[in-house]
């Protein structure tokens, strides 16, 4: 980003508020190192400001997140069934505390798959194509480069998935425009 703030410097950076405060930090350092102005915009994707998760804190002398979701559930209605939790249960935590035991997590089932229609054909044109984003060429080149490393993973069976929708001819045409962005950095 510093390279690419020196190569075309703006009049200011705009951005939604990140959802890790490690990045949120970063990218408030690279402003003001860059001396640039920073807007950050709270994110509209989120249930809850950071500015309210902030004020509910300030009133808390022991904050749990426990009672901010019970909270939130209130507020919202949502996961609530007149005024009483959905299911009878405000949370399943004591469920989520139970031992996988010796052997270990299961290996869940791979999610439904469908060969590509015409809109996803189009859309995956539009994703892998010479004109598509480089942190997207960026992305598809890491998942081919280490397909053996996460095949078996459990929690990249989407990706895996939607990787495997890439014909052959598109994921080499990605390799070399990722290597020169990579080159960039």
């Amino acid at each position: 980003l510093n390279a690419v703030l020196q190569d075309n410097p703006p009049q200011q950076i705009a951005m939604l508020q990140a959802g890790d405060a490690r990045v949120q930090s970063d990218l408030e350092a690279t402003a003001r190192q860059a001396n640039l102005p920073l807007e950050v915009i709270e994110d509209p994707h989120f249930l809850v400001t950071a500015t309210a998760f902030s004020d509910w804190l300030a009133q808390r002398k022991q904050p749990r997140l426990e009672h901010f979701y019970r909270a939130l559930r209130k507020q919202t209605g949502l996961l609530m069934q007149d005024a009483a939790p959905l299911g009878g249960r405000w949370n399943f935590d004591a469920d989520n505390r139970a031992s996988f035991g010796k052997q270990g997590p299961v290996q869940l089932p791979l999610p439904p798959a469908f060969s590509p229609d015409r809109t996803t054909r189009e859309v995956l044109a539009q994703a892998i194509g010479a004109d598509a984003c480089p942190f997207t060429t960026l992305y598809w080149d890491f998942l081919s480069r280490h397909q053996e490393r996460f095949a078996h993973h459990p929690r990249m069976a989407l990706q895996w998935r939607n990787l495997q929708k890439i014909d052959t001819e598109s994921l080499r045409a990605i390799r070399p425009r990722a290597e020169s962005l990579r080159a960039l950095f």
